[in-house]
């Protein structure tokens, strides 16, 4: 199965536009993020809990999303040899965040910034060894900036 159009000729080493669906909606993903984290730093309508747990169940569904991007690749890609460890790798955030849920609202936040970076890590290691398209890192390292930042400033409130 090819990641990339057939129709993309540019050399290994050039890195193609993230295609528009992808950015619109990786972009759309992100509002959620900055709109709760500037609600629960504003103390808008005085439910900055609310906010904070709000911005953390989000952030557990987007983790879960991104584990499940891991595990799709796996099964695409993947022969038997390392895929108890890839699949394991790849439940690992949303069991991550699930636990992230069950603590206080504000106390959530750094875990969850903290696994948006390890899941960028997971995610720039599959794009060094080719298992995800050109493009992947250059829609992920702008989203997990914006996702972390928002969860600092939730943090902060």
């Amino acid at each position: 199965m090819s990641l990339s159009p057939p129709h993309d000729l540019r050399p290994a080493s050039a890195t193609p536009r993230v295609p528009p669906p992808a950015a619109w909606l990786g972009a759309a993903g992100a509002l959620p993020f900055i709109t709760l984290a500037v609600f629960a730093a504003a103390d808008v309508a005085g439910a900055r809990d609310f906010h904070l747990f709000a911005l953390n169940a989000y952030a557990a569904l987007i983790l879960s999303f991104l584990g499940g991007v891991q595990w799709g690749l796996t099964i695409a890609h993947g022969g038997a040899d390392g895929m108890w460890g890839r699949l394991v790798l790849a439940i690992t955030p949303s069991l991550f965040a699930w636990c992230a849920l069950l603590m206080a609202p504000r106390a959530g936040q750094l875990p969850l910034a903290a696994a948006f970076l390890a899941v960028l890590a997971v995610d720039l290691r599959a794009h060094g060894r080719g298992l995800v398209p050109r493009w992947y890192r250059r829609l992920r390292w702008p989203l997990t900036v914006t996702v972390v930042l928002s969860l600092l400033l939730a943090a902060a409130a």
